[in-house]
């Protein structure tokens, strides 16, 4: 099926992609969550589909020559009848220097009709007055779209907002800060819109951030991990909590055969019933032996070593967080690991000082006082458990700091990595593999280290003083922070390492099982007609 046959114009009609659409292209990497700062708002502070329409516009006008040569005239039409909003990306410094960001390479779209194949089109009427914009939505796409947004619903919204007549928030603002809000009417049509908040410098991603990836949103939380594309579909790996506890308790692990369903696992259940661009071929991670073992699937440590050079999402299931945890740990605890990434971020922003606003508002010169409170923020986090909950009860982390920080961490990250090529060690692919290969390496052995750490762990004694020379992955960090840039392959690995453990300490906790503390995900049942406005 071709883009023509979902664009259809009329004398008096506008189409519109569905919200299912918008969602494969995302899973395609024409866009990342990024999009969604394009979104304006209005005097009333709401973000309307049409706003992400806009920048949906601008998305398919930015791809390659290549790529929008294949549009049909249809699609052609439907981006230029878009308003042409700016999508912020300015130049920070009026430098013509040339920047070099090294990031994962992308998967190239085959053809974009694919992208919105299985998807549909809505055909709205265009109402006198200029009448917003209505796309007829189901609870699969809004829970799809949630994910996305990191904007998870609240459990049982539909039932208790059944009878309500005032218009009900059915999310906390997220990692873009959208939520939703609903509210019922008189023709039995619920009425979703999109209610924008202001965010705080801290909360604000970079801007030459491409953000995260609605494949990897969707994945993770459900307890997956991405392994590799090929052709229509997608190869993750399953990690469930009993998988989780083994892997933390030394037994070794197997890979089964890919499956399509596991009707016995609920996030994988949830996991297909969601809107994507391709079909998911789901590798299960088994215990094989109740004999310890210190040895991983290499198709694992390949996963890991993935999403530690990608931006990872906001949320992601509790097995996978203790998982990675675990492995890239090496046992040792995180002391002020969040604190010192961020100075990572800072050493890399004075390196690149023709470009000041690489990190987005809060490293300007201007905002000085903001940054150290952040920092000093950062440090009350990992210190212990019991201070780390402390603060997130007081909701001093919202989900907007946590992924802008990880957007940081990501971007240096990507900087750091093409000072290499700048320097001509490495080319841009050279570099990435050279990184994934001593990822994996550094993977197998502080999972050793984990174990050991684990065998020979003796409980810590409340009333006794702390030890301030135990070391901690904060110190690994100060380690790489004494280094002159640019770094060398070992250290960027390492790097990468850290980071990873840092998202761990900075993601969300999606819970699968009974007893666990975290976000719950369902998709409700379709009682009445959603139209997203």
């Amino acid at each position: 099926m071709s883009l023509g046959t979902l664009f259809a114009f009329t004398e008096k009609e506008v189409l519109v992609p569905s919200v299912s659409s918008l969602i494969q292209a995302a899973d395609e990497e024409m866009y990342g969550s990024a999009l969604f700062r394009a979104v304006h708002c209005h005097a009333t502070c709401c973000s309307t589909i049409e706003s992400i329409l806009d920048a949906f516009a601008e998305a398919l006008k930015g791809q390659p020559f290549a790529e929008r040569i294949r549009y049909t005239s249809q699609v052609r039409q439907y981006v230029s009848s878009r308003k042409h909003h700016r999508s912020g990306r300015h130049s920070s410094g009026g430098t013509n220097e040339r920047l070099s960001i090294v990031s994962l390479p992308k998967h190239p779209l085959d053809i974009l009709e694919r992208v919105f194949g299985n998807a549909r089109c809505k055909r709205m009427r265009h109402e006198p007055k200029l009448a917003p914009i209505q796309i007829t939505v189901t609870s699969s796409e809004l829970v799809a779209f949630s994910l996305f947004l990191a904007t998870p619903l609240v459990a049982g919204w539909s039932r208790n907002n059944q009878d309500r007549q005032e218009t009900v928030q059915i999310s906390e603002p997220g990692a873009v800060g959208i939520s939703f809000q609903t509210s019922p009417s008189a023709d039995g049509i619920r009425r979703m819109h999109l209610q924008r908040r202001v965010q705080d410098l801290s909360e604000k991603a970079p801007l030459l951030s491409s953000g995260y990836s609605s494949y990897f949103s969707k994945v993770l939380a459900c307890g997956c991990l991405p392994l590799s594309k090929s052709g229509h579909s997608t190869e993750i790996i399953y990690i469930s909590s009993n998988v989780a506890r083994a892997i933390c308790l030394g037994k070794p692990v197997m890979l089964l055969p890919s499956i399509r369903v596991l009707s016995m696992a609920r996030p994988i259940q949830f996991l297909m019933r969601l809107p994507r661009g391709r079909t998911p071929l789901v590798h299960v991670l088994a215990s094989s032996s109740p004999n310890p073992s210190s040895h991983l699937p290499d198709d694992l440590l390949s996963c890991l070593s993935i999403l530690a050079l990608t931006h990872p999402p906001p949320m992601a299931s509790n097995a996978l967080i203790s998982t990675i945890t675990f492995i890239a740990s090496g046992g040792l605890p995180p002391g002020r690991l969040l604190q010192r990434l961020e100075s990572v971020v800072g050493k890399v922003h004075r390196y690149s000082t023709s470009h000041a606003g690489l990190f987005g508002e809060m490293y300007r010169d201007t905002q000085i006082r903001e940054l150290t409170r952040e920092h000093l923020r950062l440090g009350k986090f990992g210190i212990d458990s019991e201070t780390r909950e402390a603060h997130d009860a007081a909701g001093a982390d919202t989900m907007g700091r946590k992924a802008a920080r990880v957007a940081r961490w990501n971007l240096a990250l990507q900087r750091l990595m093409g000072m290499l090529v700048e320097r001509g060690r490495y080319k841009r692919d050279e570099a990435v593999s050279a990184v994934k290969s001593l990822l994996k390496v550094q993977f197998e052995e502080s999972y050793r280290a984990a174990l050991r750490a684990r065998e020979i762990r003796v409980p810590e004694n409340p009333k006794s003083k702390r030890r301030t020379d135990m070391p901690t992955l904060a110190r690994q960090v100060e380690e790489i922070l004494k280094m002159e840039l640019p770094l060398d392959i070992d250290a960027l690995a390492t790097l990468a390492r850290l980071m990873l453990v840092g998202w761990c300490y900075s993601v969300v906790g999606v819970a699968w099982e009974d007893g666990e503390e975290g976000v719950r995900l369902e998709i409700p049942k379709e009682e009445h007609e959603m139209v997203l406005m």
